[in-house]
């Protein structure tokens, strides 16, 4: 999806637009949300068309048809003003790739799929003609595949049966049929000959051969179809579709009798394909609000600070943390700190100049977390051209050095997730070892989850299947590299030994059973989906639109949670099953808090079966920290146990501070790194007896070691409850180091206050 352009309009009748999705001959399409906030696309005619009298009559006689098409795989208009100075009309968006992209990266479907693809064509056909629609214009890109099945998109060129004269083209060369071709006039019989050769080339064979168009339509008229390649299953059937006279063609009904299946389709695509879907979510708005007077402030003195760092690589990457704090408030003025941030710059040792190029690449390798969030958060065409530019760097990256970016890939889809879960699928998908991609797929459906559980699953699913095509990772995604945007460091190599192949299925079924854990979770505290209906329409991410067949039954958290445990139990590995089975457990527990007792006795005992000290502590850990609200006690118990995570103890105790001070502190007691001690019980003074805090927060600075790093960390304890001591500590920073100077800290500083600020507000989520 592409940003608006700034002549492009922002709203069309009752719909908010936020991008564009496509544009054609008849018009634009572009992404928005109707007043309930469904996602939907609205189609707006050429002006070249609007002016047209005869061209509006025709158009309300084709929206008035489009409003009376039914069925599951077909296009029906949901609303539309044909007497507007341009008008319009709106389906409901829903996700998924075209015929054509899917054929672009996969060749051909199996002759399975090949089949479900033609019974759904046939019924679109038979909704269509129902509303005495001839779509003409039947072609791959039309056609959009869903979990549910394919659907008919586009009506564009449709016409009425009885409109005498076409509204533009008569079709797309190599799918019209030889009457159309020919002049003669079209009847439903064309859309039968374009199904036939949708299927063949579906099939992986274009039945009149490659070539030039012209070569092609002349074929179609003269010769016979080359189907010596097609499945027996669909030959005879695409061989009559394909006739050159148009009565002998068999009708949709016909079609839809002999390739019709009337048994559940649970899925129809093979795996690869399906774990395509997930990557044409619709975009979520963002949310602009208003900064406070003293976050105003404290964005002034931020962005002043990082201007005058003498590095240009601290200097950039201190603007992306101020970046960051003001996107919330100024989209606009955060993407022109961002482009200030990549100007070229003198290099530090000032012999050479850095380009935008080697910037963005320093900067994605250092801070993609915060870079993505500044981009998704803005509304501007520059905004996504730098994400596409930031996914070719990404490439490239991971290319060059696998082991040291695959971190950098599952923060920036994180960053993407929340706004545009189909990039962020996307970019997760671009690292070749699986149990990356698990991972980043995985953390971007939990950030999904809190907004659209119902995407979150479907993304989910996906990394189930990935766990059934987990084989060893190529040799390249073995290697170590170190980061070429290091300065001033050689490139070194080095082998590691390959990890076996179950280890990394037994770790991506982890990912699995976590995030389908996570996403039932999300759907038991976000009540029931709204249900689908039939009557809706929908768009493909390309532009062209189409209908919304019923969505697949959403599950209950319950199924959920029987899922993710299946998945669980067929772990190979005893220690990383039950790490999973303790994470099934805990979401029992937070799903049903009237058995949250018994769940996190049985969590609890499933972690300490783990004979790897690591792992049983990592799933204590879990235990531990969602037991904070309903059973402290266990909390407690559970995080004075563990040696080895000072950081999880801290944070249960600083969980527990809001409830039991005492408690808190003798949970902080076990912790023995001076400083994480120190701050702990910092925390729990500010969050308990805020008046007398200053004593613990003044030994958190000293244990800090005049460490600007440590010292920020104080500074955004204190700014709880005093916002005014946080500043100042903010400005006793000082730092010998010559490239992250006192002024870098003070920038990301105060960046972060904003964003706690903002974090901690009334309403925040």
């Amino acid at each position: 999806m592409d940003s608006l352009r700034p002549d492009d309009p922002r709203q069309i009748g009752s719909y908010i637009l936020y991008g564009r999705l496509g544009a054609g001959g008849m018009g634009e399409v572009f992404f928005g949300r109707s007043p309930g906030g469904r996602a939907v696309a609205v189609k707006l005619i050429n002006p070249l068309f609007a002016g047209d009298a005869d061209f509006r009559r025709r158009f309300s006689l084709e929206v008035e048809a489009g409003r009376k098409v039914g069925g599951f795989h077909a296009a029906q208009v949901v609303d539309a003003d044909p007497n507007a100075d341009r008008p319009w009309m709106v389906t409901a968006y829903v996700a998924g790739p075209s015929l054509k992209q899917v054929l672009a990266k996969h060749r051909a479907l199996p002759p399975d799929s090949v089949r479900v693809l033609g019974a759904g064509l046939a019924e679109a056909l038979i909704a269509i003609h129902g509303a005495k629609l001839i779509h003409r214009d039947l072609k791959p890109s039309n056609i959009l595949l869903t979990y549910d099945g394919p659907h008919v998109i586009d009506f564009g060129i449709a016409r009425t049966v009885d409109a005498s004269v076409a509204t533009t083209q008569p079709g797309t060369p190599g799918f019209m049929a030889p009457e159309v071709v020919t002049g003669k006039p079209a009847t439903w019989a064309c859309d039968v000959f374009a199904l036939g050769v949708v299927l063949a080339v579906a099939a992986g064979v274009p039945p009149f051969g490659d070539g030039p168009p012209d070569a092609i339509t002349y074929r179609i008229v003269h010769d016979r179809p080359d189907l010596s390649g097609l499945n027996s299953q669909i030959r005879g059937l695409v061989e009559e579709c394909l006739a050159k006279e148009p009565t002998a063609r068999p009708t949709p009904g016909q079609i839809l009798e002999r390739l019709g299946d009337h048994g559940a389709v649970t899925q129809w695509l093979p795996g690869p394909i399906l774990d395509m879907i997930p990557g044409y979510a619709a975009p979520q708005p963002t949310e602009v609000v208003h900064p406070r007077l003293q976050d105003d402030a404290r964005l002034l003195e931020a962005e002043r600070a990082a201007r005058r760092i003498p590095d240009a690589y601290a200097r950039a990457e201190a603007q992306v943390y101020v970046a960051r704090a003001v996107s919330r408030f100024d989209p606009a003025h955060a993407l022109r700190l961002l482009d200030d941030a990549l100007r070229p710059a003198t290099q530090r040792d000032g012999t050479s100049i850095l380009n935008r190029e080697q910037m963005l690449r320093y900067l994605v390798g250092h801070v993609a977390l915060e870079l993505g969030t500044v981009l998704v958060r803005s509304d501007s065409s520059s905004a996504g051209q730098m994400l596409d530019d930031i996914e070719v760097i990404l490439r490239s990256m991971i290319r060059e050095e696998p082991e040291t970016i695959a971190g950098v890939v599952t923060r920036l889809a994180e960053a993407v997730a929340g706004i545009d879960p189909g990039r962020a699928d996307r970019i997760a998908r671009m690292f070749p070892d699986q149990v990356v991609q698990a991972s980043a797929v995985a953390r971007a459906a939990m950030v999904v989850a809190r907004t659209d559980p119902v995407q979150a699953e479907q993304m989910a699913r996906a990394i189930t299947r990935l766990a059934g095509q987990v084989t060893r990772p190529p040799a390249a995604a073995a290697r170590q590299v170190r980061p070429r945007w290091r300065l001033k460091q050689k490139e070194s190599r080095h082998e590691v030994s390959p990890t076996p192949a179950h280890i990394h299925k037994d770790s991506t079924s982890l990912w699995a059973a976590r995030t389908l854990a996570e996403v039932a979770v999300a759907m038991a505290s976000s009540g029931p989906s709204p249900a689908v209906t039939e009557d809706e329409s929908t768009v493909t991410a390309g532009g062209a639109v189409g209908a919304l067949a019923p969505s697949r039954a959403t599950p209950s958290p319950e199924r959920l949670l029987a899922d993710a445990e299946h998945i669980a139990r067929d772990i190979t590995a005893d220690d990383t099953r039950a790490l999973a089975l303790t994470v099934v457990a805990v979401a029992a527990a937070r799903i049903d808090p009237g058995g949250a007792v018994s769940s996190f006795t049985e969590a609890e005992q499933i972690a300490r079966t783990s004979q790897r000290s690591s792992t049983r502590e990592e799933a204590l850990a879990e235990v531990a920290l969602a037991a904070v609200r309903t059973e402290p006690a266990r909390a407690e118990q559970i995080a004075r146990s563990l040696l080895d995570r000072e950081h999880t103890v801290a944070e249960v105790a600083s969980a527990v501070a809001a409830t039991d001070r005492a408690r808190a502190e003798r949970i902080a007691a076990g912790i023995t790194d001076e400083f994480v001690h120190a701050l702990v019980m910092a925390e729990i003074a500010v969050r308990t007896d805020p008046a007398h805090a200053e004593l613990q927060l003044g030994k958190a600075l000293t244990a800090a070691h005049h460490d600007p790093a440590l010292i920020v960390k104080v500074a955004l304890v204190a700014a709880r409850a005093l916002p005014a001591r946080a500043e100042e500590m903010m400005r006793t920073i000082r730092s010998r180091d010559n490239i992250r100077t006192a002024d870098f800290w003070r920038a990301r500083g105060l960046a972060e206050l904003v964003n706690m600020s903002e974090d901690t507000s009334p309403g925040s989520k």
